[in-house]
């Protein structure tokens, strides 16, 4: 039907390859669906070829011409889903997103969320802006230095620590430590330990870089902390470790179609390399060395606290590599990325979103029937943790598990192996068990503090 619309033109033939891209997605999505994906697109391409311009790939240019086209004649959400279309099939095709360099927002009207004024380009903090105070453009001086994402939160957060002083009638910049400690003691209650213990750090940066005197170091500040930290302060949370009990059982649940191969495929690299998610979806194809023991090694090009691509290597066990050599089989994959997105049965060329990680878990922990204690907190770092505790109670010394997980210092894996919850008197230790135990104890112990405090 979009085909048609295309064909009868009289603009030179179009690319129409994408149709079979979006039908393929005919499992995961209602015919409905499919069939308005296919008719919008359609639509955006026929607007491009009367004007002469690429509708596959698109340039970022173009999508915003397009949007500004429709906008008159179509409500907001019919333009947001129009971009979404435009989007899904750049990623299905393998083209870089012309939306996402536009950084699109929906912009509202004075009338409120009835009255769209269509889309705008969002402002971005990394964005030089002549009205930006002394603070921000030191902040933003430190490009290079640090992650765009680092500088921006940076940005946000102290934006907000002015915000706070100027509702309650204080000076937000250069602060007392009167003020950062009546700010500690007000957030304290309502955020964790560590994201309290985050904006301190940026308020600090930012006095520093403008050569104010630091605030966050007075006593005033500390005794604000350890009081809030005594009061509502709570472990920080880590992921439950996937022990290996757990990964077998998450890897028999995987069937034998493509998906479950990619699945059961990720859950051995993820265990075996202790990646983290966003460098387990990193891994390439062509690094992987298989050695004579019948063990496996990868280049790992992505790490933590790396801009540069990284030399380090992860290595895989016998049964991992079997996992992955049946993926690769059945996907055709010889290079690039390794873990990539499967739509019924295409293999789409790139690798997968960071956060599919944890879909995929999920959906694995539930068709094993895993408890629902484990369930609510496995996540894609559960992989690194549970083979970082399953090597510390094996008797693997701190230097080669950091060795094994490309940890920089002793205290983080360090901290890994000391969650690892180990009954030395037990002749048979069942941490899962134990898990689930704990985690049922846990719950009733704040149903009865609740209760008590209830009049």
């Amino acid at each position: 039907m979009a085909g048609g619309a295309v064909a009868g033109s009289a603009d030179p033939p179009v690319d129409t390859s994408w149709v079979a891209a979006i039908l393929a997605l005919r499992p995961q999505y209602a015919r409905i669906t499919i069939h308005n994906a296919i008719r919008r697109f359609a639509g955006f391409q026929q607007w491009c070829g009367l004007r002469g311009l690429p509708s596959l790939p698109a340039d970022p240019e173009t999508v915003r011409l397009y949007v500004e086209a429709i906008t008159p004649r179509y409500r907001p959400s019919m333009v947001r889903l129009r971009v979404e279309v435009i989007r899904k099939v750049h990623r299905l095709m393998d083209h870089p997103d012309p939306t996402a360099a536009l950084a699109m927002r929906m912009r509202r009207g004075p009338g409120g969320a009835g009255e769209g004024l269509g889309f705008m380009r969002a402002t971005r903090s990394d964005h030089d802006d002549p009205s930006d105070p002394a603070w921000v453009a030191a902040v933003k001086a430190l490009r290079g230095a640090y992650a765009p994402k680092t500088l921006r939160e940076c940005v946000k957060l102290v934006r907000a620590f002015e915000a706070w002083c100027e509702g309650e009638g204080r000076t937000a910049l250069p602060a007392t430590p009167e003020t950062v400690a009546a700010y500690v003691a007000a957030i304290f209650p309502r955020m964790a330990t560590s994201s309290v213990k985050t904006r301190l750090a940026f308020i600090r940066k930012v006095h520093q870089l403008m050569r104010w005197p630091d605030p966050t170091r007075s006593m005033d500040v500390k005794t604000a902390f350890r009081r809030g930290l005594r009061a509502h302060g709570a472990p920080q949370k880590q992921a439950v470790g996937m022990s290996a009990a757990i990964r077998d059982r998450l890897r028999a649940a995987c069937p034998d179609t493509l998906l479950g191969l990619r699945d059961r495929a990720m859950i051995s690299l993820g265990y075996d390399t202790l990646c983290r998610r966003f460098e387990l979806v990193a891994l390439r194809a062509e690094d992987l060395v298989v050695l004579a023991d019948g063990t496996a090694c990868l280049r790992v090009r992505r790490t933590k606290g790396s801009p540069h691509e990284g030399n380090q290597l992860a290595f895989v066990s016998r049964q991992g590599l079997a996992d992955l050599q049946a993926w690769l089989s059945a996907s055709g994959v010889v290079r690039g990325p390794i873990l990539r997105p499967v739509y019924g049965r295409v293999v789409i060329g790139r690798e997968m979103a960071p956060r599919a990680v944890n879909r995929c878990l999920a959906v694995a922990a539930a068709a094993a029937g895993l408890e629902p204690e484990l369930l609510a907190r496995l996540s894609g770092h559960s992989m690194r943790v549970g083979a970082a505790q399953d090597l510390a109670m094996s008797g693997r010394t701190l230097l080669e598990i950091m060795r094994a997980g490309r940890w920089s210092s002793l205290e983080a894996v360090a901290q890994y192996a000391r969650a690892a919850p180990v009954n030395v008197w037990s002749p048979s230790d069942d941490t899962d068990t134990f898990l689930v135990t704990e985690a049922r104890n846990a719950r009733r112990r704040l149903a009865q503090a609740r209760a008590r405090q209830d009049p």
